[in-house]
């Protein structure tokens, strides 16, 4: 049987990305009973795609095709650094250019043992009273981070794709330091050869 092996993706083309499944897959097929005859690479372009497969279709029995379209306006990625803290890729259309970090944090500064009674509300129970919402972090920094990911979803609703990667760091215990959950992210960022262009945290009020 007539086998026909194609790899999609830019990044293979242009060299970034060196194409190892197309071998491993030759080595493999034969053990089965498949002749693999072909090998095509081609770019995230829809309509070279489509010429491509209908070659191969044509000409071979079986077509294995390895990769995708490339990222996409929704192609973010998520990873959990040092346990609890999280970093989100929204890769840019001009993936080489210096990155926009945003930041925020997920912890809240704690509570005295034994004052729990003199709170207006309970400081962690997240009540509503129709005019405000009492909790420990809903300004420190609750609001940041969900206006953040609220941002990000309603631009990927519109289908809006950054120019440059941006990035979302989320620490866990920056209200302790952050000598885990920063610090890792941190390293993580500056180990990838990373290069910002802009970072935006919490701080103070200015007062002029």
């Amino acid at each position: 049987m007539v086998v026909e092996v194609i790899t999609i993706g830019d990044e293979l083309i242009s060299g970034k990305v060196v194409d190892n499944n197309s071998a491993y897959i030759s080595r493999r097929l034969p053990a089965i009973g498949l002749d693999v005859r072909y090998h095509t690479s081609v770019g995230d372009n829809k309509d070279d795609i489509s010429r491509v497969l209908r070659r191969a279709f044509n000409r071979s029995q079986v077509a294995i095709v390895c990769g995708g379209l490339g990222p996409t306006v929704d192609d973010i990625t998520r990873e959990v650094v040092a346990g609890y803290s999280l970093l989100y890729t929204w890769e840019g259309a001009d993936p080489g250019a210096p990155a926009v970090l945003l930041m925020g944090h997920l912890d809240v500064v704690g509570v005295e043992p034994g004052t729990e009674g003199d709170w207006e509300h309970p400081p962690f129970a997240g009540e509503s009273d129709d005019r405000y919402l009492w909790g420990r972090g809903t300004t420190d920094d609750k609001g940041s981070v969900i206006a953040l990911f609220e941002a990000v979803e309603a631009l990927l609703a519109e289908g809006f794709r950054p120019d440059v990667t941006l990035y979302l760091a989320i620490g866990h215990d920056e209200e302790v330091g952050g000598t885990e959950g920063a610090a890792a992210l941190a390293a993580l960022l500056a180990a990838r050869g990373v290069r910002l262009d802009f970072v935006l945290d919490e701080a103070h009020r200015v007062a002029y």
